[in-house]
Formats: C-alpha cells, structure tokens, sequence
C-alpha cells in the first residue's frame, strides 16, 4: 500500500476510501475540552483501525463504552487484533484501567449506525477527505447535551453550540490541523432523512480516522 501526499490520507480501494491517522496527543486536548463524565458513550465516525477508540478508551477509563464505527472490513478487522494485540502485550500498560471497546462495520448512515448515534455522548469525526462533513447530515439523530469533536473547517447549524476551537499537530493533514468542540442543542428527530441520503450508494465514503497501536 503506497502512501499519499500527507493531505490526502492513505487511498484504500483505488481512490474511493481514504484512511488518515490523526494525533493522539492532539486527541487528548480534545477529549478534555469536551468534558466527558463517567458512565458517557464515546463514538468514533470511521474509526479505521480502531487507534482513536483505544485512546479514548484508555484516557478516559470511567466511559461506559468507546464504540468505533468502520466501513471497510479490512480497517474494522485490523481494530478488533490491535485490541486483542494489546490484551496479549506483557506490560504494565496493560494492567491500566480500560472502558469497555466496541467496534461495527457498518454504514454510518444506516439504520444500523443509528442506535449508537442517538445513544453517543461525544462524537469524533475526522473527515478532511469528504465531500461535505457528515455531522452536517447526521445532526438531526443526535441528542441534546452531547458533544461533538470535529476536525476540520467549522459546521453550523441550529443544533451546534461551539464549545471551543484547538489548533494542534497533525501529520495526516500536515503540519496542523483546526478541531472544533460543539454541544448539541435543541431536540432530536428522526433518522429517516440521513439514512435515506445514502440510499443505493450515492452518499458519502466512510473515512478511516486511525490506523492500529502497535
């Protein structure tokens, strides 16, 4: 697998899915501007490899879940052995406190993915390959009070509430990226609309935000 120019992530499939890594370090920043309590549910929009879910996972211990949702089969296998991966390692890392992780190949916007959306406390996307930013479409499905950590150019809408803007390093996009932190605001409706953007294939690619932890 060749790499590609560090703004246009690592081509998967031909030129139809991209995967890109993004900064634990910078994550971390993140994550704690969004203020998760215990017992919340973290998601992560095309996780890939699952690398962000783990970081959540391990920062934040008192999560009640880190849920990764992947489309490619492939990125979703390479997520579920890095997690075994890290059971088997002999180190005290392992002996940490870890929330609960849990990983779909799926649709982000499929009826599947809608559950774990409207139940989802602090979403991250990391989506600088797309065509227009999916929060955009899924915003509806999500509920009052949860949070949203989005990479990229800032999203408006009447349902985001900016919490605060971080500029931190990021290699994928080279050298730095802007993230945005936004509650959601207001009430949430049906899924029916996203979902049925994407019918028959027409709506956007999956992006990968992560490659395994070695």
């Amino acid at each position: 697998m060749a790499n590609a120019a560090p703004s246009a992530g690592i081509p998967l499939a031909g030129n139809d899915f991209v995967f890109g890594e993004f900064d634990t370090q910078f994550f971390t920043r993140l994550l704690e501007l969004a203020e998760p309590l215990a017992g919340e549910s973290f998601v992560d929009i095309g996780s890939g490899g699952g690398r962000i879910v783990m970081a959540a996972a391990l920062l934040r211990p008192e999560l009640g879940s880190c849920h990764g949702l992947e489309l490619l089969p492939e990125l979703h296998e390479e997520a579920i052995a890095a997690r075994t991966r890290f059971e088997e390692l002999e180190s005290p890392l392992c002996d940490a406190a870890i929330a609960p992780c849990e990983y779909s190949c799926l649709n982000v916007f499929s009826e599947e993915a809608a559950a774990a959306l409207q139940a989802a406390d602090i979403i991250f996307a990391y989506c600088p390959t797309w065509d227009s930013n999916p929060l955009e479409a899924l915003a509806s499905q999500l509920k009052p009070g949860a949070r949203v950590i989005n990479v990229g150019d800032s999203i408006e809408g009447a349902r985001f509430e900016p919490i605060g803007t971080l500029v931190g390093n990021n290699a994928d996009t080279g050298p730095q990226s802007t993230a945005h932190v936004i509650r959601i605001v207001g009430e949430a409706s049906s899924p029916d609309a996203p979902a049925a953007a994407n019918e028959g294939g027409g709506g956007l690619p999956m992006l990968s935000t992560g490659e395994a932890m070695s």
